[in-house]
C-alpha cells in the first residue's frame, strides 16, 4: 500500500504540469484568435488618413472609420442647415 501511495505521489507532478500545458496552449490559441480578429477589424477601418479640418485641426484616422465621416459631415456644403 505505501508503495502504491508512492507512485502515485510521484505521478501526481507529470498530471499536474499536463493540465499546466494544455492551459497554456489553450490560452495562447486564444489570443492568437483574438489578435488575429483585432487584426481584422483593423484591417476593415482602411488605410490611416491625414487629414486637415477647416479650423487647421489636425486629425489621423482610418479611412473607414466614424471620424472621417464626422469630418465629411461637417464640410459637406450641401447638407441641409448649412
Amino acid at each position: 500500500m505505501a508503495q502504491k501511495a508512492t507512485e502515485t505521489a510521484k505521478q501526481q507532478p507529470t498530471a499536474a504540469k499536463g493540465a499546466a500545458d494544455k492551459a497554456a496552449t489553450a490560452v495562447q490559441d486564444t489570443a492568437g484568435k483574438v489578435a488575429e480578429e483585432a487584426r481584422g477589424a483593423w484591417a476593415a477601418l482602411g488605410k490611416i488618413l491625414r487629414q486637415e479640418a477647416a479650423q487647421r485641426c489636425r486629425a489621423q484616422h482610418p479611412e473607414f472609420g466614424v471620424e472621417n465621416k464626422l469630418i465629411g459631415f461637417i464640410e459637406d456644403a450641401q447638407r441641409p442647415g448649412r
